[in-house]
């Protein structure tokens, strides 16, 4: 049947969950793929400093910007007292600047005046190859990893801006939906409300909440059709989720997406204890799954050179930078 185009719906069963988090964890680590490429970190006295002995055991923070992002010069002022705070505090934290300057002179001009390690103007391969890797689509943008490369926060600016008591400054266990980062979307196993009107988002939030506790892999989201301070990005991407997963318009549902196993499954009841039953539903195997139905083109992934939707949720919009 294969053989003749059909596309067929069948029981599978969901990826074990030590890989779910696999797309999020670096085939290589960190530090040994920054030691085989001899990269060595910089700081504003241009001194070369090695990138274990700055960053072994320390959550890292990797800050996008560029010396003419306007919105990045109030959010370093912020991201630099929650720096100090960590130091002072002695949490292992450390923020590496990834420029996305095309020009040294005002790459140098940013660094003169720069608190924080940098990855060096020079390794242009690298700083672009880390942009790509972690979907990074404007700025300012810190992506937040341990020391192995495993991604904590693929957008961790609203947790920095809360101060070092965030510390180390992880996805919250549910987010609003504007707040999912486009690499959490891509590659991780999402689990969606769409709630009509905010009067009933409540208990649907302290059940995902409750959920979320034993599914720490998983990525948990609700979205307010009626909320007025939804930005555009986020409708946009809540209208190609709702395309992608088949489901109905501006009406109350959950959803459920793996975009990697080209998965979606919605369900239209948000009554108490129907997400928990849906997500048991689906770990346990028991739901039909419609494989191969994504309706954008598949775009290639840089991992491992296999076809996935996952330009599907990408919304764009930065400062330029590179390409």
């Amino acid at each position: 049947l294969r053989s003749l185009g059909c596309r067929l719906a069948y029981r599978k069963p969901p990826r074990p969950r030590n890989l779910l988090w696999s797309k999020m964890e670096p085939k290589t680590p960190l530090l040994q793929e920054l030691e085989t490429d001899f990269v060595q970190l910089t700081n504003k006295e241009n001194e070369m400093i090695d990138p274990r002995t700055a960053l072994e055991g320390k959550t890292i923070g990797f800050y996008f910007t560029s010396n003419s992002c306007m919105p990045c010069r109030d959010f370093v002022k912020k991201l630099e007292a929650t720096w100090q705070a960590c130091k002072s505090a002695k949490k292992g934290f450390e923020v590496v600047l990834v420029s996305q300057d095309y020009q040294k002179e005002a790459y140098d001009e940013y660094m003169s005046h720069s608190k924080f390690l940098s990855i060096p103007f020079e390794e242009k391969d690298l700083r672009k190859s880390f942009k790509e890797r972690w979907q990074v689509k404007s700025w300012p943008w810190v992506v937040i990893t341990d020391d192995k490369g495993k991604v904590l926060n693929p957008k961790g600016n609203k947790a920095l801006l809360e101060g070092a008591d965030q510390f180390p400054f992880s996805v919250p266990a549910v987010q609003n939906f504007a707040d999912v980062a486009p690499l959490s979307l891509n590659k991780q196993v999402c689990f969606f409300a769409f709630i009509d009107e905010g009067k009933k988002a409540e208990p649907v939030k302290a059940e995902l909440e409750s959920m979320a506790k034993s599914n720490k892999d998983m990525v948990f989201a609700y979205y307010i059709e009626d909320a007025k301070d939804m930005p555009s990005s986020a409708k946009k991407i809540a209208m190609k989720m709702r395309a992608f997963a088949k489901a109905k318009p501006a009406v109350s549902a959950l959803i459920i997406v793996d975009v990697i196993g080209r998965v979606k499954h919605v369900r239209y009841d948000l009554s108490a204890g129907s997400p928990t039953k849906f997500l048991q539903d689906y770990q346990s195997g028991s739901l039909a799954e419609k494989v191969g139905t994504g309706q954008i083109p598949a775009q290639p992934d840089p991992d491992d050179g296999k076809k996935y939707d996952y330009d599907l949720f990408v919304v764009g919009g930065g400062s330029g930078g590179l390409s």
